[in-house]
């Protein structure tokens, strides 16, 4: 796994491949980072968010809006250790299949993320506006017959 700390952030760092399946009306997988060489294993929505949220967080990219910022020196935050549900990719089985979505996280304002979700079986891409909107497009993907659009 390629360390965050040791260069330069690449916006690759918030392009996930998502493998996704529901459970009793929730939602479990594995998000990978083919870029860093990381995977993050999530067993409910809640998880995917908080796990995910706490990533991000860690490697203040995209950064929160709710952060302050300025255009002079501040003193550096202090970061801790790499979150312990992030794992080398070497650490798990991944789906041996196409992933379900590859998840885009390119903003986190208004206390919530935006970006895009792709379909990887179709090459359909939609944008969400919240952490609400991004799960019902998952589930509902998840749920409509091959046929149907996105």
């Amino acid at each position: 796994m390629n360390d965050p700390e040791r260069g330069k952030i690449s916006a690759n760092i918030s392009l996930f491949r998502m493998y996704a399946e529901k459970k009793d009306h929730d939602l479990a997988g594995v998000l990978v980072n083919d870029y860093y060489g990381f995977r993050i294993d999530y067993s409910s929505v809640g998880q995917l968010f908080s796990y995910l949220d706490e990533f991000l967080d860690y490697v203040n990219f995209p950064m929160a809006a709710t952060r302050r910022r300025t255009f002079g020196e501040s003193a550096p935050e202090k970061r801790e250790a790499m979150p312990e549900h992030v794992k080398d990719v070497e650490d798990g089985a991944i789906p041996d299949r196409q992933p379900d979505f590859i998840l885009h996280v390119q903003f986190r304002q208004g206390a919530t993320w935006q970006g895009t979700l792709r379909r990887a079986d179709r090459q359909t891409t939609r944008r969400f506006r919240s952490e609400l909107e991004l799960i019902t497009l998952i589930m509902n993907a998840l749920d409509i017959e091959r046929g149907k659009d996105l």
